[in-house]
């Protein structure tokens, strides 16, 4: 059979999701809002005889793109459907005029990205809380707190990234403490922390960030995806964090704009930056 490229139909993201679970996937409950809405024309999916046999997103910003959740049922690896569904979601990318195309990659996923001329830069911790009980804080995030975001926003990564900011930030809380600014995605099962930047990473700052996080913001778990390089690893472990996974970040094409020394986390766990 020969495999055929589609948009998703509600029935492919039904498939996509249950499928993620048998992986362990974690999708934030905003983002899979975000792509059945803002970008519904961001995904694609290959099919065999009519039938689900995979899917991947490709989400472009200013000047970059990001490529995700990639993933082909386990019955149907090994045929070059992931390799399909990869070349379609780049090539759709560059024909949205990106100039550098991001991905976070696991050990099995690295052979076959660096293939397509992806290379390392850094690696991505997985950062888990198991929540706390507590009383939600009744203050509003101002208006500012937003603009601050995307400003460092844009000085990381060199780039404005104002519908995906603002698509997050309609379920979010943007928190800032000195010079650490962090939005908390809300969720019914987690919380997302990030994307955080730090531009001088003072530990009082993001410890007392955490802290707000933390205490002002129950949840049954948090999650933050950090920049390897982040020294603030030792706080999120002091707060009883744990690490819970690896992946590599991974960039084709330039990224010589892009100033991860004041990145803490991502925004999304994988798929958009």
């Amino acid at each position: 059979m020969h495999p055929e490229l589609r948009q998703p139909a509600t029935q492919d993201w039904d498939h996509f999701f249950r499928l993620a679970v048998t992986e362990g996937w974690c999708i934030p409950s905003t983002e899979q809002e975000m792509f059945g809405d803002q970008w519904r024309d961001h995904a694609r999916v290959t099919a065999l005889d009519g039938t689900f046999a995979g899917m991947v997103t490709a989400v472009p910003h200013e000047t970059s793109g990001w490529i995700g959740n990639l993933i082909i049922p386990s019955e149907l690896r090994r045929q070059g459907l992931g390799t399909q569904l990869f070349t379609a979601a780049c090539a759709a990318l560059e024909q949205h005029g990106c100039q550098s195309i991001w991905l976070t990659a696991s050990t099995q996923g690295q052979p076959l990205y660096a293939s397509f001329g992806f290379r390392v830069v850094d690696h991505i911790h997985r950062w888990i809380h198991p929540g706390r009980e507590g009383h939600r804080s009744k203050k509003k995030s101002e208006r500012n707190n937003g603009e601050r975001l995307a400003e460092l926003d844009r000085q990381a990564w060199g780039e404005k990234r104002n519908v995906m900011l603002n698509g997050l930030m309609n379920h979010g809380e943007v928190l800032v403490t000195e010079d650490a600014v962090a939005l908390l995605q809300r969720g019914p099962d987690f919380q997302v922390i990030g994307p955080w930047y730090s531009p001088n990473l003072c530990p009082r700052s993001n410890r007392l960030l955490l802290q707000e996080a933390l205490d002002e913001h129950p949840a049954p778990s948090f999650v933050a995806d950090l920049l390897a390089s982040s020294p603030v690893a030792q706080l999120l472990a002091a707060a009883g964090f744990r690490k819970a996974g690896e992946n590599a970040l991974m960039v084709r094409g330039t990224d010589a704009a892009v100033n991860r020394s004041m990145m803490v986390s991502l925004a999304s766990l994988g798929s958009f930056g």
